[in-house]
């Protein structure tokens, strides 16, 4: 054997100890997942852009995603989950003690559940992308790609938005 097929071959162990081969290119990662993690990545808070679609959009797709992988949702989440929506039943009757509800809306406990049920679509599409992503040996395989969405394009959008947050300006502090 020659020095450079065994230094090649000891690389190649390094780096993917466990001989793992390199996952094809899948339709529902490229597809679903990831563009829906990307939309609010690259939008951050400048709901201005694409109004209610910012929610309705990437949870949805997400939703779909883990579906589609045939993943089981996170226990625990789902317990919390289920745990939101008894207690938005008990408020809708009115069954809790008076002194916790002084102001009530009808319409304020659904808005209150939608972001419980984003939270438990993208920790359940997580689930789905990771447990794919970790058996093939590269879990960080979008990473680049959202980090720049994340700390570059988002920012950028939302300053030439005029999105300001509140005592930002030299003179009101």
């Amino acid at each position: 054997m020659s020095e450079a097929s065994l230094t090649g071959n000891s690389f190649a162990r390094r780096f993917n100890p466990l001989g793992l081969r390199r996952p094809r290119v899948d339709i529902l990662d490229f597809g679903l997942f990831l563009p829906a993690i990307w939309l609010p990545g690259a939008v951050g808070i400048s709901l201005r852009l694409i109004g209610p679609l910012f929610v309705v959009i990437p949870v949805g797709v997400c939703l779909v995603y883990a579906v589609l992988r045939s993943t089981v949702p996170p226990r625990l989440l789902t317990a919390y989950f289920a745990f939101c929506l008894v207690l938005a039943v008990l408020s809708e009757y009115h069954l809790f003690p008076t002194s916790w509800q002084i102001y009530f809306r009808d319409a304020a406990i659904v808005r209150q559940l939608i972001p419980m049920l984003a939270y438990l679509a993208v920790g359940w599409a997580t689930k789905a992308y990771f447990q794919r992503r970790i058996r093939a040996g590269n879990p960080f395989f979008g990473a680049p790609i959202t980090l720049t969405l994340c700390v570059v394009v988002a920012p950028t959008i939302m300053y030439l938005e005029g999105f300001r947050y509140p005592g930002e300006d030299a003179a009101q502090a």
